[in-house]
């Protein structure tokens, strides 16, 4: 994908149709299709929820995602086992992808349970890698990329911990898993999916693909309203995971069918698939001719670029997720050789290519 020269018109007006206008208050469950329980959990973050499935199995019901841990998740959880599924148990926790809030009450729900987790295997190492690092190392990492990014010392977010401290979010981690990957099937009750893998949001995210019913459960990958996180951490800075995202939403686009009911991590569940994926592409378009558009008359860092990239500045938490985005668009476009790097008093700076 080349970015325009300049910033194409991003239609707002997209054809997307929500078949359910609202959500499940916490600890309720709605049908969202035949056999399938949708339910609502509280996030400790600015998005504050986070969508849980509940697919009718054989003799119970299979859980996709599970919420961060903690004690009012796992309150929710327990009056749900106790009174909405009436009597019959989990069978299986599917696991979308390791971010706390997707996996956080996942080990907790499956000893309570003693149903098995199944998710992806490059999901399942990194869960494990960033649950076995202590929250201080995690720290200093972080405040260096973001010092060598250009947010200031006294903005630097990583000092405050908060929500970088994953381990706070998420129960201990089962021993063993079930690793599925692209192109693997799954029975679930009735229905056979396929399952599909997407990345850029995060590596293997685990998504389940019904044909004959026309359902996607696609976690993160696509949302109706907002675009997802696409950003590159600080353990891998020279990643492109913005490249892997276009890719993978293409391929998506590709490979089902635009009549799907889209059964998303956040948001409502919404159809229009297509339109929605070209929407996305579309943003992210425009996102690049605007960061080329900021390098034309200077060098400047990734904090410099988020207020044009973004039409507005951030702080706090959002300041965070803003940086790790724009540098997501800086690593494609230095990959596509329309930016360069230029390193200066230890802080990188992006040019026009030459």
């Amino acid at each position: 994908m080349t970015p325009r020269k300049t910033p194409p018109k991003l239609s707002h007006e997209v054809p997307l149709r929500f078949p359910i206008d609202c959500a499940p208050k916490p600890g309720c469950l709605i049908e969202a299709a035949p056999g399938v329980l949708w339910a609502r959990f509280p996030l400790p973050y600015q998005l504050n929820h986070v969508n849980v499935y509940l697919l009718e199995d054989d003799g119970g019901w299979a859980v996709f995602d599970a919420a961060t841990d903690g004690q009012e998740n796992r309150e929710l959880w327990t009056a749900l086992l106790r009174d909405g599924l009436g009597g019959r148990p989990i069978t299986r926790i599917i696991a979308s992808h390791f971010h706390p809030d997707h996996l956080g009450a996942t080990g907790w729900l499956s000893r309570t349970t003693g149903a098995p987790v199944v998710m992806s295997g490059r999901e399942y190492v990194a869960a494990r890698r960033m649950s076995a690092e202590p929250i201080e190392d995690y720290l200093t990492l972080l405040n260096g990329h973001f010092t060598r990014h250009g947010i200031a010392m006294e903005d630097n977010i990583a000092q405050k911990g908060g929500q970088h401290d994953y381990g706070a979010f998420i129960s201990d981690l089962p021993e063993e898993v079930t690793y599925v990957a692209e192109g693997d099937s799954i029975r679930i009750g009735g229905r056979q999916f396929h399952v599909l893998t997407g990345s850029g949001h995060s590596p293997e995210l685990v998504m389940l693909y019904d044909a004959a019913d026309r359902l996607l459960i696609c976690a993160d990958q696509v949302l109706a309203r907002i675009s997802p996180n696409i950003s590159v951490m600080p353990d891998a800075p020279r990643a492109n995971p913005l490249h892997d995202y276009l890719r993978s939403i293409t391929e998506l686009r590709t490979n089902v069918s635009d009549d799907v009911m889209v059964l998303p991590g956040h948001e409502l569940p919404f159809f229009g698939l297509h339109a929605r994926i070209d929407q996305l592409v579309n943003h992210h378009q425009l996102r690049c001719a605007e960061t080329l558009m900021a390098c034309q008359n200077r060098a400047a860092t990734a904090r410099d670029l988020i207020p044009t990239i973004f039409g507005r500045d951030f702080n706090g938490e959002s300041l965070g997720i803003a940086i790790g985005e724009a540098i997501a668009h800086t690593n494609f476009l230095v990959a596509e050789g329309q930016l360069e790097e230029v390193l200066r008093d230890g802080q990188v700076l992006y040019r026009l290519s030459e």
